[in-house]
């Protein structure tokens, strides 16, 4: 019998940043799975810092989908039914 991935009790969410990134300090990995112990569902991106971020998303950890250009200040929806997903 499967065991639902929920029946246990577990970290529902995670949030991470960095107030002093430079371009110099590009490219950064955040790894949901590896903090959430399974794959995320969906979340959201923001961009609270003064010039454009791009971002790509991985299923695996090693193919990655295609970059995503994100305006400083704004915020982007991440789900499975997102076609940049």
């Amino acid at each position: 019998m499967a065991q639902d991935q929920y029946s246990t009790p577990q970290k529902l969410y995670v949030a991470f940043s960095d107030t002093s990134f430079v371009t110099g300090d590009s490219p950064v990995t955040h790894d949901v799975n590896a903090t959430l112990l399974r794959n995320g569902v969906d979340g959201f991106i923001d961009n609270f810092g003064a010039g454009d971020l791009q971002y790509q998303i991985s299923e695996d950890g090693t193919t990655f989908g295609s970059t995503v250009y994100l305006p400083a200040g704004a915020r982007d929806s991440v789900s499975p039914s997102d076609p940049s997903f």
